[in-house]
C-alpha cells in the first residue's frame, strides 16, 4: 500500500532537511578545525561521504553523483608538484573528494572555482598588507564553495 503523495512529500522534506544540516554542520566543523589546528579530521570527512550516500539512497539523487569524489586528482597532483610542507595538504583533497561525492562533477567542479577564487583573492590581500609569506587553510573556502553550490542545487538553480 502506497503512502499518500502528501505524506511521501513531507518526508522528503525532512529527509532533505536532515542532510543539508548535517552536511552544513559538517562543512563548519571542517572549517574551524583547519583555522585552528591546520587539520582535518577523517572522521568529519567519513560523514560527508555518508551524507553523500544518504542523497543518493533516500532522496532520488542520481548515483553518478558519486563520480564527483574525482574531483580530487587535480588536488592530488597539486600536492604532488607543490614543494614539500607547502601547498595542498591531505585534508584539502579529501574535503574536495567528499564534498564533490555529495555534490556530483560538475557541483564539485563549481565548488572548487568559488572556493579557489576566494581563497587566491584572499591571499592576495593578506600578502599585499603583510609582505609576508605564510601559511593559509584553504578548506574554509572549500567549504564556502560546497555550500553556495549545495544551496544553488537544492534550490533547483543548478544540476
Amino acid at each position: 500500500m502506497q503512502a499518500e503523495p502528501a505524506f511521501q512529500a513531507a518526508e522528503v522534506f525532512w529527509m532533505e532537511m536532515l542532510v543539508s544540516t548535517a552536511f552544513f554542520s559538517l562543512l563548519a566543523a571542517v572549517s574551524v578545525r583547519d583555522i585552528w589546528y591546520r587539520e582535518v579530521s577523517d572522521r568529519l570527512q567519513a560523514g560527508i561521504v555518508m551524507t553523500a550516500c544518504l542523497r543518493v539512497l533516500f532522496l532520488n539523487v542520481s548515483p553518478c553523483y558519486i563520480l564527483g569524489g574525482f574531483i580530487l586528482v587535480p588536488y592530488l597532483v597539486a600536492a604532488l608538484c607543490g614543494k614539500e610542507g607547502k601547498g595542498i595538504g591531505g585534508g584539502d583533497i579529501k574535503l574536495a573528494g567528499s564534498s564533490g561525492m555529495v555534490l556530483g562533477l560538475q557541483g564539485a567542479v563549481s565548488a572548487s572555482l568559488i572556493g579557489l577564487v576566494l581563497f587566491l583573492g584572499y591571499v592576495y590581500l593578506q600578502k599585499r598588507a603583510d609582505g609576508k609569506e605564510k601559511g593559509f587553510p584553504l578548506c574554509p573556502f572549500l567549504c564556502f564553495g560546497a555550500a553556495v553550490i549545495y544551496c544553488l542545487q537544492t534550490g533547483g538553480w543548478m544540476r
